[in-house]
């Protein structure tokens, strides 16, 4: 019988002190005031009740200084079997009728201060499809000079094709986010090459019509394109049925064999989910932004809003009808935690787990 999967990025704490991470002076997690309150404030709730009888199937954290992804991209590039070298949010190029092999870019905002250039989150640039078009055009000059072809999928999610056999590592906008730049910009052989193009799209944007609107209407100007890598190699045949607003997990599905819908609400949770047949996999994206952007209070209420959603989704009970097993994967900037609970562990009598505990405590 099928699995159901929800995963909760951004939900869990980071630990401590990762293991192998003793010679790195790693910073404690923003949340971590915050989820020891909340954790005693859940361990009653839905979640707690629901995956008393489970088991921490994996407990992971990466020690590195500077990770190349996020756990929740680890956890997605494992989960549907992509290459160790490609990019997790290329892969949204499948679910906007784009074929791999594909390089995603985003149009983003570089803050200039006075000892660093950071990163604003791309999500609250606004930027709609016109803006899109006519910073396109501009770019597309250099951009072809350096031998790519530029396609705008959406407003805020390129691509590009050529030069598929460079060898750059890069790192998506996710990672980088309220942080330096420095760190996070692509690295490897042709990352010279990619820094000249990334450069000539600066020149061609700075002063740009759009932006001058942008201007007058209090918006930050859209002045850099930033490279999250690449999607090369063919996924492995895989039947799952992904129920997600996010272009790259959409795409990983899709690729993979599967199928793409869009998140689901609670009103219509456990309805969305029966009889697909299949391995399910369901996105719940309440934290994501809330994490990216230090938000503790949004961070604490897309917890709160989980819970009765978690309710309307099992509905009868957990495992619910028709899957055999149910998995929470829940990450945080470094670390990915997995409960499992399979439809024989509810006879579990003396398996006292807590959930929330678990996955919040640093």
């Amino acid at each position: 019988m099928p699995e159901l999967i929800v995963l909760c990025a951004g939900a869990a704490i980071d630990a401590a002190e990762p293991r192998g991470a003793a010679t790195h002076a790693l910073p404690p997690d923003p949340f971590s005031l915050e989820a020891g309150m909340l954790a005693r404030e859940l361990a009653d709730g839905v979640l707690a009740r629901t995956m008393r009888r489970a088991r921490v199937a994996a407990d992971r954290s990466d020690p590195s200084p500077l990770p190349r992804e996020l756990p929740d991209e680890t956890w997605l590039r494992e989960h549907f079997g992509a290459a160790a070298g490609d990019s997790v949010a290329a892969w949204a190029c499948a679910a906007l009728d784009l074929s791999p092999p594909r390089w995603r870019v985003t149009p983003v905002h570089l803050e200039v201060g006075h000892h660093q250039i950071v990163l604003a989150d791309p999500a609250r640039l606004g930027i709609d499809a016109d803006q899109a078009a006519g910073l396109a055009e501009a770019a597309r000059a250099p951009l072809a000079e350096a031998g790519f072809a530029l396609q705008t999928a959406r407003p805020d999610c390129w691509f590009l094709s050529g030069n598929e056999d460079w060898s750059l590592e890069a790192h998506a906008w996710t990672m980088a986010v309220g942080r330096s730049v420095d760190g996070h910009l692509p690295a490897g052989a042709q990352a010279r090459a990619w820094r000249r193009a990334f450069t000539e799209v600066q020149i061609a944007w700075h002063d740009h019509p759009v932006n001058e609107r942008r201007a007058t209407l209090g918006l930050a100007p859209i002045n850099a394109l930033w490279l999250d890598g690449c999607a090369r190699r063919p996924l492995p045949a895989r039947s799952v049925s992904a129920f997600t607003d996010e272009p790259s997990i959409a795409g990983l599905a899709i690729a993979s064999g599967g199928k793409a819908r869009p998140g689901i609400g609670a009103s219509d949770a456990a309805a969305a989910i029966a009889g697909a047949g299949t391995d399910v996999l369901v996105d719940a994206g309440f934290w994501r932004a809330a994490r990216r952007n230090g938000d503790v209070l949004a961070w604490r209420e897309a917890w709160l809003r989980f819970e009765p959603w978690l309710a309307a989704l099992l509905d009868a009970g957990a495992p619910p009808r028709g899957f055999e097993r149910m998995r929470i994967v829940a990450s945080a900037e470094r670390r990915c935690v997995e409960l499992a609970l399979a439809r024989g562990d509810r006879w579990k009598l003396l398996r006292r787990l807590d959930a929330p505990g678990t996955l919040l405590a640093a």
